[in-house]
């Protein structure tokens, strides 16, 4: 198969597998009904006295914080990792890439299907069973689990987010987990814990390696830069292993043990790595000493009081699928393997020679962020399908010299002093990357930065000064208010020069700015300017 030729095909794996995908999966949260308005009548269930009565807002913490709590990225993006298409039976079978046309089944094949799906909120089916039901299966799991999993309301909320609001999403983690639970459970056995806490990887992520939230955690298991770091995560504009799978489920395992040594209660440290050890701390001191979750969960933030629950939820619609009409289809094992790179490798090389879709390998790699395996500078590995692991020894020498003649520059590592006025805007265009960047390494969660802050860059250009500034502070202007629209990349202080007899406290005070400065392409400002 030419390479060409894979272009114009494309692979929706979860479909090739039977899954049932809709064009709009994605739906917001709607407040749960309570136990008296279920369809089925509830039995009576003692509910654990210290989170009775008005502490507990179940329905309030399902629509504010169930998109941090749960972090269900929609099916559409689930979709869109090409990584499903490795659970294709002939994908592995063959030495030959052989794909379905995805595109013309989906419009012909499942037409009905997608019809009913387009009508989801009127025709999704609701499995509400009775709390007995609930409790006697997590019962049942409980009997294999060393984490012990509570039943109350608030969980069966949670229960029901996932098996009802959020059923398409569990069916598509049902074929992500076969390819990324057997990755977590190996390290769980390693390090000690407990393998059940895998699900905790469906709160945090969704399975999907690439999920990054707002505050700048990434990966399958959401570390923030400095965890990250902490657990010996590589971390830069070339590699970031947060999105590894495999040693990020290892320091994830580590830390998760480490938070079990402190707490001495899974559930504790379940909770502590969602808010942080000192968190869980200051609740149980609320708390007058007491150490079980249900006892400090008044007292801990709001998104980790539904965090715990919507675990006990995943773990049950993960485990008890097919009883909610979300059948589990089992595929054969996906077969991987690793080849360690000693020189600097270009992805896109790579997939050339071995006639693979690029994209798989950005899937089954997805820590090299620019598509480069910078071999030379420390010890990083390749991992290919299997069946194509001899192809590339076979190719070796002439990969790695077309991969040297491809490779993009070596981006340089900067340090930049924030100086007054400055935006992060403007530093990312005078180094040429994006702001993004600059966040992910400095480990920013806003855009907010401050004087004599110090920033990590790195870029493959050189910085860019000022435009002209010289000429244009001796140009002399006379005195009175000026407008000026902000081009993309300015700063206060830039600005300020252009202006001679205007100052960069004028410029915030007049145009009520912020004691940062910031600003915004296109956003007018008038500039005062003094006779001189």
């Amino acid at each position: 198969m030419k390479n060409s030729g894979i272009k114009n095909i494309i692979c929706l794996g979860l479909l090739c597998i039977g899954l049932s995908w809709t064009p709009a999966l994605s739906m917001p949260f709607g407040k749960l009904p309570m136990a008296d308005s279920l369809n089925h009548p509830q039995d009576s269930v003692p509910i654990l006295d210290s989170i009775q009565g008005p502490a507990i807002d179940t329905l309030g913490l399902l629509q504010d914080s169930a998109a941090s709590a749960l972090s269900l990225p929609s099916a559409e993006q689930q979709r869109e990792d090409s990584l499903c298409q490795m659970l294709l039976d002939e994908f592995f079978l063959s030495d030959e890439l052989r794909f379905y046309d995805a595109r013309h089944r989906y419009k012909t094949d499942d037409s009905a299907r997608i019809e009913a799906w387009n009508n989801l909120s009127t025709n999704i089916p609701v499995y509400n069973s009775p709390d007995s039901v609930y409790r006697s299966r997590i019962d049942s799991l409980n009997q294999d689990f060393l984490v012990k999993l509570s039943y109350n309301q608030t969980v069966r909320n949670y229960i029901e987010v996932y098996v009802n609001k959020r059923r398409q999403q569990v069916d598509v983690m049902l074929a992500l987990s076969q390819y990324y639970f057997p990755i977590f459970e190996q390290a769980m056995e390693q390090n000690g814990v407990p393998q059940e806490l895998k699900y905790l990887a469906i709160i945090e992520s969704g399975l999907n390696p690439r999920a990054v939230s707002r505050a700048g955690a990434s990966g399958c298991w959401q570390f923030m830069y400095g965890t990250g770091k902490m657990y010996n995560l590589d971390i830069d504009l070339a590699v970031d292993e947060r999105l590894d799978p495999f040693k990020a489920s290892d320091a994830a395992a580590r830390y998760l043990k480490d938070l079990y040594d402190s707490f001495g209660d899974w559930t504790l440290a379940i909770a502590a790595y969602n808010c942080g050890p000192g968190n869980v701390r200051k609740a149980i001191r609320r708390a007058r000493g007491k150490t079980d979750f249900w006892q400090i969960y008044p007292f801990l933030p709001r998104e980790t009081r539904g965090y715990v629950p919507a675990f006990i939820g995943a773990t049950y619609a993960m485990n008890f699928s097919e009883e909610h009409g979300i059948p589990f289809r089992s595929q054969p094992p996906i077969l991987t393997d690793t080849l360690m790179v000693d020189q600097d490798l270009n992805l896109k090389v790579v997939a050339e020679h071995l006639d693979i879709p690029l994209q798989i390998l950005r899937d089954l790699n997805p820590q090299y962020r620019m598509d480069v395996i910078p071999g030379n500078t420390d010890y990083y590995s390749i991992r290919l399908p299997i069946n194509f692991k001899i192809k590339f020894m076979e190719n070796a020498q002439d990969i790695y010299a077309d991969a040297g003649n491809a490779m993009p520059p070596t981006p340089a590592r900067f340090q930049h002093r924030v100086k007054r006025g400055e935006t992060l805007s403007g530093i990312a265009a005078k180094y040429h990357v994006r702001v993004s960047h600059i966040m992910a390494l400095n480990n920013l969660k806003s855009s907010t930065i401050y004087p004599n802050q110090l920033l990590y860059i790195y870029s493959n250009a050189r910085p860019s000064s000022p435009k002209s500034p010289a000429k244009t502070e001796s140009k002399p202007l006379a005195p009175g208010t000026y407008r000026h629209k902000v081009q993309k990349g300015e700063s206060v202080y830039a600005i300020s020069r252009q202006y001679p007899g205007s100052s960069v406290n004028d410029i915030i005070r007049t145009n009520h700015l912020d004691a940062n400065g910031r600003i915004y392409p296109g956003q007018v400002l008038h500039i005062q300017v003094e006779k001189q």
